[in-house]
């Protein structure tokens, strides 16, 4: 798989929210560097209120992906919600690759991985980043074949 369309962020103001304004498809790699004292969230909108999060809990040291969104679910035995600690700090260098059917997070300089299948009757409709009082910049790739 290939990287093509790149898109550059710089690093924004404190904010409670960033959403970028680039088109989005089913194959993206994020590279992103988040800033706070608080954490934020990752939030991979599919429509029709199917939703997928990565949450960074700076106070408890912890990365989350929730996959509890009944959309995604193709058997009620398929939710999950998965942590992992990280180091302490209050910045945080993220790298996701979003498939149509897989996630893969990558933080804490590689020591921090979660994967997890997904299953979106949708294509990616937003990407954002909420919380409180962060700042957030980086890289995103369109994925295609080579």
């Amino acid at each position: 798989v290939a990287r093509s369309a790149a898109y550059e962020f710089t690093k924004s103001p404190m904010t409670n929210e960033v959403e970028w304004d680039i088109p989005l498809s089913d194959t993206m790699e994020f590279d992103l560097t988040i800033d706070s004292h608080k954490g934020c969230t990752i939030e991979f909108d599919f429509g029709s209120k199917t939703k997928l999060f990565i949450t960074w809990d700076v106070q408890h040291h912890l990365l989350s992906l929730d996959r509890t969104n009944k959309n995604l679910a193709f058997h009620p035995s398929y939710s999950s919600y998965d942590q992992a600690s990280l180091s302490a700090a209050h910045t945080l260098s993220i790298h996701i690759i979003l498939d149509k059917y897989s996630i893969d997070i990558f933080a804490d300089g590689g020591k921090v991985c979660l994967t997890s299948l997904i299953y979106s009757p949708h294509s990616l409709q937003r990407f954002r980043l909420i919380g409180k009082q962060f700042a957030a910049g980086g890289m995103v790739w369109h994925l295609g074949n080579s």
